[in-house]
């Protein structure tokens, strides 16, 4: 597949976001990018292309999330993440439990 450069206003250092060409588990994060209007990467991998990096990746997984020089991992916690910088945390607690059932369907 791919990079794809997903361009829009820019809050953060380079953001890139590696997954699958599906709307599986990184999708969630694409969702939350988009929404904030951010610049990101979007990196789609093949499975051949998988293979060749699995070993070097946290679990062996996808996604993964370059972040502030950082290499994140685990869906969720990626979700969160993104969801927590770019305003999506909830002022009340009932707000908060609200965002976080959406970002967990």
């Amino acid at each position: 597949m791919g990079e794809f450069i997903i361009f829009s206003q820019t809050r953060m250092s380079e953001i890139k976001l590696s997954y699958f060409n599906a709307r599986a588990r990184g999708e969630t994060a694409r969702l939350i990018l988009a929404h904030a209007g951010v610049r990101y990467t979007d990196q789609r991998l093949t499975t051949e292309q998988f293979d060749s990096v699995k070993g070097k990746i946290p679990y062996g997984q996808l996604p993964t999330l370059k972040y502030e020089g950082e290499l994140l991992c685990q869906s969720m916690t990626i979700a969160r993440l993104l969801a927590n910088e770019f305003g999506w945390q909830g002022t009340t607690m009932l707000r908060m439990h609200k965002l976080m059932k959406l970002l967990m369907l």
